[in-house]
């Protein structure tokens, strides 16, 4: 992200919607340092219910047109394990552990 003149600034924003297009919630990411190209990342948790994923890509003006440049913009999800899941393999490994110190004690 980064500007024409210094002034303006890149904006990202995501809105999250659920199946009838209602907004369960937005993230913004706005350009900190708009005189250099700056990286910027946001990660976070997707709102319960999120069907489909709005990513808006605008500049806004600080002084004459909206120069603001973005390049490279990426947008990833990842499936996090249910917490269920977690559980019953943090239990096998506790179980395989002791099963392998016992062996080795013996």
């Amino acid at each position: 992200m980064t500007s024409y003149a210094g002034s303006d600034i890149a904006h990202i924003q995501v809105e999250f919607l659920d199946g009838g297009a209602s907004s369960l919630g937005t993230v913004d990411v706005a350009d900190a340092d708009n005189s250099t190209w700056t990286l910027n990342a946001v990660s976070g948790l997707i709102p319960t219910g999120s069907a489909t994923a709005r990513v808006s890509l605008y500049g806004i003006a600080g002084s004459g047109g909206p120069d603001g440049y973005l390049d490279n913009v990426s947008f990833s999800v990842s499936e996090i394990p249910e917490p269920t899941s977690m559980v019953l393999a943090g239990l096998g490994l506790v179980g395989a552990s002791f099963g392998f110190l016992r062996r080795r004690s013996e």
